[in-house]
């Protein structure tokens, strides 16, 4: 995907193949109608981009995300209004989640409201301690309407969900991570931008369709019957090791040089 400014986001690929996709609307990122359709075209275009490894998705301006623009929601009449909106951001956010290739989060200070929606629908999270997140919607009588409970209750629990949702509280990254809310946490002089960039790179050097597959295997197979999941394992196992990668790294095991992926 060629680098491109939009008006609310950047998008940046390395020679790896490594897309950082940037929110960047002051002061914190907030979700309006333009950001999430901003954000439905890049990731539509990443479902059809072969030459894309991994993704790394991450905010501008110190923040993640701090959740929907309430102004937005001032210019909406009640009811089909409201459902239409949050309609065209869990769409925009099932394209990021639906994604063939991974998605990492890279989440610095504040990630509440549609922002933890929006992280939660990345394949997975690495935050640093300036992190904070929350679903704080209750504090103004307003529901969560970006996949925020549904997401959440999957994430880390029905009862989990409930605490943070019902509460309203805003916790910090090592609370996050220690619910798993966050996968993984590193200090902030190191910073969650750089690792996670530094992750996508490793995946990215790996062979595209064994690291599809294996996402596929545990998106999907994971809400299989265990036998069944096992079995869809077995034959995905029989069919990859056809794959020119797959004998190129028995060819390397043991031997002092990397294996030499094509994608094939």
């Amino acid at each position: 995907m060629k680098d491109k400014k939009y008006d609310h986001l950047s998008v940046r690929t390395s020679k790896q193949g490594v897309v950082t996709v940037t929110l960047d609307r002051k002061p914190e990122n907030e979700l309006n109608r333009e950001l999430i359709e901003e954000l439905g075209m890049v990731f539509e275009h990443l479902s059809h981009d072969e030459q894309a490894r991994a993704v790394v998705l991450t905010g501008a301006n110190g923040h993640f995300s701090s959740g929907a623009d309430l102004k937005t929601f001032a210019e909406l009449k009640p009811g089909a209004e409201f459902q239409r909106f949050s309609r065209l951001a869990i769409l925009a956010f099932d394209l990021i989640s639906d994604l063939h290739i991974p998605v990492i989060a890279a989440i610095s200070g504040r990630c509440l409201g549609g922002g933890n929606g929006l992280s939660m629908a990345c394949h997975f999270r690495i935050a640093d301690t300036t992190a904070t997140f929350g679903q704080t919607n209750v504090r103004l009588g307003i529901c969560p309407g970006f996949g925020g409970t549904q997401r959440l209750a999957h994430r880390i629990g029905k009862s989990q969900a409930l605490r943070i949702c019902l509460s309203g509280d805003i916790i910090d990254a090592k609370e996050a991570a220690r619910i798993g809310l966050v996968d993984l946490l590193v200090p902030k002089s190191k910073g969650a931008l750089k690792e996670a960039e530094a992750m996508a790179a490793k995946i990215a050097s790996y062979s595209k369709p064994v690291v599809s597959k294996i996402m596929e295997l545990i998106v999907e197979g994971s809400g299989m019957p265990w036998q069944k999941g096992w079995a869809y394992e077995a034959a995905a196992f029989g069919e990859l090791s056809k794959l020119k990668d797959f004998q190129e790294g028995l060819a390397t095991f043991g031997k002092k040089r990397k294996p030499a992926f094509h994608d094939q």
